[in-house]
């Protein structure tokens, strides 16, 4: 959108709000700026039109770095060859799990963010003590590593190594 975009909206009696722009400063650098802005007709006469305006460079950039942050993220964690997840303890959910889970576990990815359980109920009855006490150790500030089997649903059986740690701000991982 251009100043020649908020000016014709404002003339056909749009009331702007949010309206980004980005300005030159005189030192030659660019500011983001959020304005919010009407006008004001009596029996069809332009009586006045007001604006206000909020220098959001900072936020913007902040925004953008994030975003950037984020799809670096993703493009790695995506196409690990390894099962990586993100568990949030506070609230018992997976709030990331890596696509090999899929192959690994035979299961969708949905499953296991859906039903937090499915991780324990898929492991073979003679693992699941092992790696439930590597998770209260983990959880105490352990790093743990501990290999246990997969059931899948079509009955075959992975072999997995799970390299766990906790982080207190952000949960369990497996890298």
């Amino acid at each position: 959108a251009t100043c020649r975009d908020l000016l014709n909206r404002l003339q056909a009696g749009e009331v702007i709000l949010d309206f980004e722009v980005h300005l030159r400063t005189r030192s030659g650098g660019i500011k983001t700026v959020r304005l919010n802005a009407d006008v004001l007709r009596r029996e069809g006469r332009f009586i006045y039109a007001r604006s206000f305006s909020r220098d959001v460079t900072a936020e913007t950039s902040s925004q953008r770095k994030l975003a950037e942050s984020e799809q670096r993220f993703r493009q790695l964690a995506d196409n690990i060859r390894e099962v990586f997840w993100i568990w949030e303890p506070a609230t018992n959910r997976c709030i990331y799990v890596s696509p090999m889970f899929e192959q690994i576990w035979g299961r969708p990815i949905t499953s296991i963010r859906d039903n937090p359980s499915v991780f324990l109920d898929s492991l073979h009855p003679d693992d699941l003590p092992r790696v439930q006490q590597a998770m209260v150790t983990t959880g105490a500030g352990t790093a743990q590593t501990v290999e246990y089997r997969v059931l899948r649903p079509d009955g075959t059986m992975r072999w997995v190594r799970d390299c766990g740690y906790y982080r207190p701000q952000g949960g369990f991982s497996t890298p």
